[in-house]
């Protein structure tokens, strides 16, 4: 007997089915590509965060010690209940609202009288200085105290048991080039500057003031050049003064630190100020009332990550939001959108401007 099955009976997949079937794989499948490549972008900013986490922490440890060890001189004895120290520096922590005009190993450190036009120089510097050692600071290779540089610090100036260290803390870029990688770099007195933390995009630093009724407690924050100003009388920005250093005279622009190669008096380091200019006020003094120091670092990511669909916004260290659109790919432009940002804030006390 012959069995099959009818014509009627044998039917295909309709092109109705096969069109539905497709559809549904591809939205299957887009479902897929898409959180793939969500979590692919994901991971990539976090990978960029975590970096960016580290690089702060970093260059934030760096500042940190350095001025937790500003103005630190070995005590030579007690009187009153409070060390005595021969050679502990009346300036142990000065700053500008811009970077140090001149050679940023000077053994002077001047602020500029007028705001730079680059962008690079537009932003603050810092110097700190104490009294080094082989404890306080990692001995070098000849087991000599070192700088912000690992730089071997020589024999102790005269009037001082130790060396001074002096290093000075900016941002900027290989060659001084805008278009470049920004970095924080280090500069010490008679040392090559260095990068020694990439990707800082911006830093900003305030100056904690103690208070007269508690030289100890800080009564307000101010900008290097409120503390300045403040020391002037209000006077206009580019007295010119004088700086005296164990009789050594030097003569700066708005407040300097002078380390003269000639060496210090036997009495020890003590900054003195002698007024040129028509102003008599003593700038040494206003930066002695710094108690504590507040460091912001803007960060940025190595690499890009943002594309044209996100929209970059982040807070800078005044607190502003900056936000922006992801502009065509421009590499060479330090201020690309396409790169994560992420300010990172500390605050450090000067430990050594405590009397015990």
């Amino acid at each position: 007997m012959k069995s099959g099955v009818s014509r009627h009976d044998a039917r295909g997949v309709a092109i109705l089915e096969l069109m539905l079937a497709l559809v549904i794989g591809l939205v299957v499948v887009g479902a897929v590509l898409v959180t793939f490549l969500g979590s692919g972008r994901t991971s990539a900013a976090q990978n960029a965060y975590s970096q960016m986490n580290d690089d702060a922490q970093i260059a934030l440890n760096i500042l940190t010690r350095d001025l937790q060890l500003a103005g630190y001189a070995q005590p030579t004895g007690v009187s009153n209940g409070k060390f005595e120290r021969s050679s502990l520096l009346a300036t142990a922590v000065f700053g500008c609202d811009y970077r140090f005009s001149g050679s940023m190993t000077a053994s002077t450190a001047v602020c500029p009288t007028a705001q730079p036009t680059s962008a690079l120089e537009n932003m603050p510097s810092i110097q700190i200085v104490y009294e080094a050692d082989t404890v306080n600071t990692p001995p070098s290779s000849q087991n000599k105290p070192t700088d912000c540089l690992g730089r071997g610090l020589d024999a102790p100036v005269s009037g001082a048991s130790y060396p001074i260290a002096v290093n000075r803390y900016y941002v900027s870029a290989k060659g001084n080039d805008p278009t470049k990688r920004r970095e924080l770099y280090c500069a010490s007195n008679g040392g090559t500057p260095q990068p020694i933390v990439e990707n800082v995009e911006s830093i900003q630093f305030w100056y904690g003031m103690g208070a007269t009724d508690n030289p100890k407690r800080v009564a307000r924050y101010l900008s290097a050049s409120d503390v300045t100003m403040m020391a002037l009388g209000g006077g206009a920005r580019g007295t010119d003064i004088g700086l005296s250093v164990g009789g050594v005279g030097l003569t700066g622009t708005v407040a300097g630190l002078a380390l003269p190669s000639a060496g210090l008096s036997v009495a020890g380091i003590k900054l003195s100020l002698t007024p040129t200019g028509s102003s008599a006020a003593d700038v040494t003094s206003a930066w002695d009332k710094v108690v504590s120091v507040r460091v912001c670092v803007v960060m940025r990511s190595a690499e890009p990550i943002l594309t044209a669909e996100d929209s970059p916004t982040y807070r800078d260290c005044n607190g502003n939001l900056q936000t922006g659109s992801v502009p065509a790919p421009s590499p060479a432009d330090p201020t690309d959108s396409r790169y994560l940002r992420r300010a990172y804030f500390t605050t450090v006390s000067l430990r050594n401007k405590t009397d015990f």
